[in-house]
């Protein structure tokens, strides 16, 4: 389940965050929330965005379902992302962070692109612990992790990391 979602310069929200462990304002309402476990908080299961016409509820849920093309091959709407950097920041990159809790484990996927299908950085943690990084603004990489999860003999190599954004993420290689 999402945790937390963080976007930064995504079409109209230079930086926006929510966080579903936020559950205070939701103690009365207990069918939102999901049931509190032994190894997991209680969570905002369901919520209600609502605004004025133009305000960025449609923006919101392109911004949350970013991952899902990124992840797999899916129809992606590229007509629909002609704007998709903050007309602020045109030439900076779009930043997207994940949290999800999924058995009693706490993962973090985060990301970066300069367009819908360019990447330019990636980074996945479970529990805190790196599994990898990858970014090419940066010059940096870390696979280490990868080992732990006996993922080190994968071939990754042949994901090469030059110093163009890439058209597929890492995680989806």
């Amino acid at each position: 389940m999402l945790k937390k979602f963080a976007v930064q310069n995504f079409r109209q929200f230079n930086s926006l965050e929510l966080d579903f462990s936020n559950v205070r304002e939701y103690e009365s309402q207990a069918d939102c929330l999901t049931k509190k476990g032994k190894t997991s908080p209680s969570l905002v299961k369901t919520a209600l965005i609502y605004g004025p016409n133009a305000s960025g509820k449609t923006n919101l849920g392109f911004a949350m379902f970013d991952i899902v093309p990124s992840l797999h091959d899916t129809y992606y709407p590229i007509e629909e992302f002609a704007n998709y950097t903050n007309a602020d920041h045109p030439n900076e990159s779009v930043c997207f962070s994940y949290t999800f809790l999924l058995d009693g484990e706490e993962i973090l996927y985060e990301y970066s692109k300069v367009a819908p299908k360019l990447f330019l950085s990636e980074k996945l943690a479970i529990n805190g612990e790196l599994l990898f990084l990858w970014d090419i603004k940066q010059r940096k990489e870390n696979f280490e992790g990868l080992a732990k999860y006996r993922l080190d003999k994968l071939n990754w190599k042949q994901f090469p990391l030059d110093r163009e954004p890439r058209q597929i993420s890492f995680i989806r290689y």
